[in-house]
């Protein structure tokens, strides 16, 4: 299989993949330099707390829009934004309601 640099899709699509990738990479060495305590976060997770749960659904709405008026080239980035978003809410409820700990 290879893969397809000069269809604006495919190259949409992988650097969405690879942004959330380098982002799970950077919270790790991050969270190793600076560990969370039992009161104050770490900067893994602040840097967490602001891409996951700002800036997702914000390219989500972004790359939503652009497929909507016609820009068909985000709408596989638009999907995994959402599916991320999706995954976040699911997993924040249920850490509220105390199923996971």
């Amino acid at each position: 299989m290879k893969i397809d640099f000069k269809n604006p899709t495919s190259k949409n699509t992988i650097l969405t993949l690879l942004f959330y990738l380098s982002v799970i990479i950077v919270v790790a060495i991050l969270n190793q330099y600076s560990p969370s305590g039992p009161c104050n976060p770490g900067l893994g997770i602040l840097l967490l707390i602001f891409v996951l749960f700002l800036m997702t659904p914000i390219l989500f709405v972004i790359n939503f829009n652009k497929t909507r008026r016609g820009d068909k080239t985000n709408r596989y980035s638009a999907l995994i934004h959402f599916i991320i978003s999706i995954s976040i809410a699911i997993v924040f409820i249920l850490l509220n309601f105390g199923v996971i700990k």
